[in-house]
């Protein structure tokens, strides 16, 4: 035990490096390396009791960032890694069905926009220029050419100038059956609608209120993604 100590004093100034550099893995998977530089500092505190400032600096340091990764950093890795399992996940979630209605419910408004404003409904999405659409059904996943994971592309059809088909795959996967998702609208709209296949929804002031903050959201990122891709 003398010799190891005496080992320690004769390069000591060697070992205040390394385990100062060793006290950063606190916040890596291997934190735990973090725990010998926890006890060299403690041990010169009562022992040989050289450069104390500089010990406790970095002792606190490596106690404080081993609190920081084990209450902030493993907690939010965990949750990413749950969110990335979800997302990666293939088929239909129910948990993502809120956000696939919203999508096709302001898929189908800005269609009826496009009407409005030029006669006729769009051949397809992609004709829609005034808005970003987001065109997939998250509630239905596949796996991309690419190998990423994404929702299935809302099927849309234009049957004549006044009429035309949207949807999502639903919960089985394919289109134009009967649990396909469909867009919503209210009683008002029925009068006015071009779509084929639809359901009635009471909105609620919110609701009609949080879609058009949307619209104009989408509208506003257009015009923006026009400005810098000129």
């Amino acid at each position: 035990m003398t010799k190891i100590k005496e080992f320690i004093y004769l390069y000591f100034k060697t070992f205040i490096i390394i385990f100062s550099i060793l006290s950063l893995t606190s916040v890596t998977p291997f934190w735990w390396i973090s725990l010998l530089s926890i006890i060299f500092f403690i041990w010169n505190i009562f022992n040989k009791k050289e450069k104390l400032s500089l010990c406790i600096i970095f002792l606190s340091l490596t106690v404080l960032l081993n609190i920081f990764n084990f209450t902030i950093l493993i907690p939010a890795k965990k949750w990413g890694d749950k969110l990335q399992a979800e997302w990666n996940k293939t088929g239909y979630d129910s948990a993502w069905l809120s956000n696939a209605q919203e999508s096709i419910n302001i898929a189908d408004r800005a269609i009826e926009d496009f009407k409005l404003k030029y006669g006729t409904y769009p051949n397809s999405l992609s004709d829609i220029k005034e808005f970003f659409i987001d065109s997939h059904d998250r509630s239905y996943r596949i796996k991309q050419s690419d190998g990423q994971t994404n929702g299935v592309t809302f099927f849309y059809e234009k049957l004549d100038s006044n009429k035309f088909y949207l949807a999502g795959v639903g919960k089985d996967g394919l289109i134009k059956t009967d649990d396909d998702l469909l867009p919503q609208i209210s009683k008002e709209q029925k009068k006015t609608t071009g779509l084929v296949k639809y359901e009635i929804k009471s909105f609620t002031p919110q609701e009609l209120d949080r879609e058009r903050k949307v619209l104009e959201m989408l509208r506003k990122a257009k015009k923006l993604d026009k400005i810098f891709n000129k």
